[in-house]
């Protein structure tokens, strides 16, 4: 499948998982995606997402804080019954070491060096496979970054809903993505 994808959707795939990298994620997830193709977009795209008021903050302000998967929304839930998730972190890390909270609750934990390959999560997994069928659906024979993003959309992840929502719905950017391929086709 990867070989049906553009140069653009393949370096938005490159930078989703040099993304959850500096995230300290095992795992590259649906934001890591979102925030590489927004990012990266060009052309139809790029002007799709600058009508809609969509950009990488809008990710890096809504999604977990880098380190883990627990972000501003958790820490409040947690403070609301007496626990500050930084004294957890804090704890945690001066008995186990820098880093040691990084990455809890990630599904197969691993190394994910400067390097080292970072495999995607079903959900990230399931961008792709929703990438392809979109393409497949509009009579496409490559996966551009347009389809990634389609396949975000229809995939309906929590953090990619949550992204867009301060802007518009999940299926209004689908409709003014398929609308504005159709009138260049």
């Amino acid at each position: 499948m990867f070989e049906r994808f553009t140069k653009p959707a393949r370096a938005a795939v490159v930078q989703a998982q040099q993304r959850a990298r500096d995230m300290q994620a095992r795992q590259i997830r649906p934001e890591h995606v979102l925030f590489a193709v927004i990012d990266t977009a060009t052309g139809r795209v790029a002007r799709v997402l600058t009508e809609a008021g969509i950009t990488v903050d809008d990710i890096v302000s809504g999604g977990p804080e880098p380190g883990g998967p627990l972000g501003a929304d958790d820490a409040d839930a947690l403070k609301a019954i007496g626990i500050d998730l930084a004294a957890v972190r804090e704890s945690v890390e001066a008995h186990f070491g820098d880093g040691a909270f990084n990455g809890a609750g990630d599904e197969h934990p691993g190394r994910t060096g400067k390097r080292g390959h970072i495999p995607f999560s079903k959900p990230g997994k399931k961008v792709l496979e929703l990438s392809l069928r979109e393409a497949i659906a509009r009579g496409d024979n490559f996966i551009g970054t347009e389809h990634i993003l389609l396949g975000l959309l229809r995939g309906a992840d929590p953090a990619v809903v949550k992204a867009v929502a301060p802007h518009t719905s999940p299926a209004a950017l689908r409709a003014h993505i398929n609308q504005a391929l159709d009138a260049a086709a």
